[in-house]
């Protein structure tokens, strides 16, 4: 007959990569370690959320560009359109096509911006629904490197 003293291993507690205490090998995924693997250390868990946060605040800023050029464009067609009335109402048929092309012009620019606004809203919410979104949030903050889009006034 065995004894439970004698059923138990000779390593030391958690060399296994089994025991789930914390640090002793099991992540959060809930996989263990493999041999002689250290896994995620608590720096690099934090450098990873310190790059996720920086990565969300990125979006974020990118989101609310898109949205005020939506808002701008939004005020853009509607000032365009009242040019292109007020043209009408006086006769002035080369002004009126020149309203009616700038409101076309404004019109689609709100339309790309509202577009672009969606996306970065989708790129905030599509990581939570990942089993790894703090990985895919740290990637975000590679784009504090990309250049800022800057939309330059038309020239007359």
């Amino acid at each position: 007959m065995a004894y439970a003293v004698d059923l138990k291993s000779t390593a030391p507690r958690g060399a296994c990569g089994f025991d789930p205490h914390p640090g002793h090998g099991i992540h959060s995924t809930g996989v263990p370690a493999a041999a002689g693997s250290a896994g995620y250390g608590t720096g690099m868990n934090t450098g990873i959320m310190l790059l996720a946060v920086a990565g969300v605040i990125a979006v974020m800023l990118r989101l609310l560009r898109a949205l005020f050029a939506s808002l701008r464009g939004g005020v853009e067609a509607f000032v365009a359109r009242d040019v292109a009335e007020t043209r009408a109402q006086r006769g002035d048929l080369t002004g009126l096509d020149d309203a009616r092309a700038a409101a076309a012009i404004a019109r689609r620019r709100r339309f790309l911006a509202l577009g672009t606004a969606s996306m970065w809203s989708g790129l905030l919410v599509v990581p939570i629904l990942t089993p790894w979104p703090s990985l895919l949030y740290a990637a975000y903050s590679l784009l504090w490197l990309l250049p800022r889009t800057t939309r330059h006034a038309p020239s007359a």
